[in-house]
């Protein structure tokens, strides 16, 4: 969504990730045959509809064909591989509600893992914001890294302080959902820079994808959508 409104003169800018790695996966029977994207060729593929430009650039570079994958939209759900209405859905790893019925009799290929990076949980604001109120940013940063490395040490706790304010959730599902997403929060790089650092490779890598599917007008440099400034003055804590 950043690169996409960057390109077209949406002036955003990212200032901060929670999660290092995007959590984005496709899903599949193991008794499917497939063993690599380029498997795809053939297979109905379940999307949410949001997802289409990942599942192309994913085709793209496996060399498979638009033409050759029967794409349907499923939603948030893994059924359609119990019930073959679909040989491959895709989702977020960390969904435990979602991916709970096929455990145990599916694999995955993460997004990230394909080569094909980007983040999750991202903060950003308008250009107007960012450059006239950095100390804000780096004030709501430095306690956003501290409630996000006090979830990661005290998982079962912070999904309690969750119930409190929200509604239509379930514990026995939260926990193991937070409990699962807590290593895509860190990374060698917020391990030397801080929590919520990005790597500007991430982002140019994925401008150049888009631009390369004819999804964006021109392409977006990382100066253009991303800055570590307000990371980095908030001295988030490493790990």
């Amino acid at each position: 969504m950043l690169v996409s409104g960057r390109s077209r003169g949406v002036p955003l800018k990212a200032f901060a990730t929670a999660f290092q790695r995007h959590p984005f996966a496709f899903f599949f029977l193991r008794d499917s045959g497939i063993k690599t994207p380029a498997d795809f060729a053939g297979k109905t593929i379940g999307i949410q509809g949001t997802a289409r430009p990942l599942l192309d650039a994913v085709l793209a570079k496996y060399q498979v064909p638009r033409d050759k994958v029967n794409v349907i939209i499923v939603g948030g759900t893994t059924t359609p591989l119990l019930t073959k209405q679909a040989d491959v859905v895709t989702g977020w790893v960390i969904n435990y509600a979602q991916n709970l019925p096929i455990e145990g009799k599916s694999s995955h290929f993460l997004l990230w893992d394909l080569g094909i990076r980007m983040y999750a949980y991202t903060y950003f604001t308008t250009d107007q914001v960012y450059n006239t109120k950095k100390d804000v940013l780096t004030r709501y940063v430095a306690a956003a890294a501290k409630g996000w490395l006090y979830a990661k040490d005290h998982p079962e706790e912070a999904v309690d302080y969750v119930l409190k304010s929200a509604s239509g959730l379930e514990r026995d599902m939260e926990v193991p959902t937070w409990k699962v997403s807590i290593p895509y929060i860190s990374s060698p790089a917020t391990q030397q820079w801080g929590w919520g650092y990005m790597d500007p490779q991430v982002w140019g890598s994925l401008s150049d994808t888009y631009a390369s599917l004819d999804q964006i007008p021109r392409k977006v440099t990382p100066d253009e959508i991303m800055s570590n400034e307000i990371v980095l003055a908030a001295k988030t804590p490493k790990f």
